[in-house]
């Protein structure tokens, strides 16, 4: 009995790891060469600190866009990128510091998967993220996760 519930309680945590890893989507433009991204070359573009694609030398610059604080998916995509290193009232001081400084200004935040994509679509170097399952508009294509 004890093997069946362990073997039960191991088969739940796996679950429970692949639908953290699988519970949102990075989209770009569709004319963006690249097809994945590292998850730290991600969280150098979600800080403005990564502002040309690699795998695009001649293409515009990255564009990021993320959603609202409230959304599921953002803490998704927070756990997921910044992991246990940033906490969300860090990230915020971050920003703050840089907009006081001139240095930079945080993401721009929608409030749907539909308002990311439509920024994403219009905007060739544009990044953002979308829940799992959410259909994607003409000119926006998901990225392979890499890592």
């Amino acid at each position: 009995m004890f093997c069946l519930l362990f073997c039960a309680t191991l088969f739940l945590s796996a679950q429970a790891v692949e639908l953290e890893a699988a519970s949102f989507l990075l989209v770009v433009n569709s004319e963006n060469p690249v097809d994945g991204l590292p998850r730290e070359e991600v969280r150098q573009m979600y800080r403005k600190l990564e502002t040309k694609w690699e795998d695009w030398p001649k293409g515009p610059r990255v564009e990021v866009v993320g959603q609202k604080i409230e959304a599921e998916v953002r803490a998704a995509f927070h756990a997921r990128i910044h992991g246990e290193k940033i906490s969300l009232s860090h990230l915020r001081s971050f920003w703050e510091r840089e907009r006081y400084s001139g240095r930079a200004v945080k993401p721009k935040e929608y409030g749907s998967d539909e308002e990311v994509m439509k920024f994403v679509a219009r905007t060739p170097g544009g990044i953002g993220y979308v829940t799992v399952g959410a259909k994607l508009r003409k000119g926006v294509k998901a990225l392979k996760p890499v890592d």
